[in-house]
């Protein structure tokens, strides 16, 4: 886009040299309104005081964003693997400056694959847990998960959220 623009200056600015015509203003581009500013999201995943990972996503305000870690495993018997692991789901929505988010977060573990002479059974276990709050951009916010929602060990979730800076192209007038 930004190279297209680019362009378009410079045609609009050789067609007025070339003619002696003077440009008096062109045409300014707005600002990107609130509902399509890009919100950073930063999760980390802690546990006993280590970070277990701390992916990074960019979505739109107003837009769900997903962040899955997980892995496959093999069932005997079945074609398909079964997926397990983390995964979040946040909706963040800029209002008034403030980052306003809803999400939840899942845990999915394999209990038990059992083997038996004609037959095989796995379970798994799914835990999950819904969340909303607002925060100011570049402050944490920490989620803490107890050892019963999550199952076994506590977990915390720190979110940060980021604006990224977006820039607005004027044509400077003569």
């Amino acid at each position: 886009m930004r190279s297209v623009l680019g362009v378009g200056l410079v045609l609009v600015c050789v067609m007025g040299c070339v003619t002696g015509e003077h440009v008096a203003q062109l045409p300014t581009i707005p600002p990107p309104t609130l509902e399509g500013r890009q919100i950073m999201v930063e999760c980390q995943l802690v546990k006993d005081g280590d970070v277990l990972s701390a992916p990074k996503i960019i979505t739109l305000s107003g837009r769900e964003a997903e962040i899955a870690i997980t892995s496959q495993h093999s069932i005997p018997g079945l074609q398909t693997q079964v997926e397990t692991g983390i995964q979040l789901t946040i909706n963040p929505v800029l209002v008034n400056g403030q980052v306003a988010f809803t999400g939840s977060y899942s845990i999915k573990e394999k209990q038990d694959i059992t083997q038996a002479a004609e037959t095989t059974s796995a379970a798994f276990i799914t835990r999950e847990m819904f969340f909303k709050g607002i925060a100011a951009p570049d402050e944490k916010t920490v989620i803490e998960m107890s050892a019963e929602q999550t199952g076994g060990e506590p977990i915390q979730v720190n979110l940060l959220f980021s604006l990224p800076v977006s820039v607005s192209l004027t044509p400077a007038t003569r």
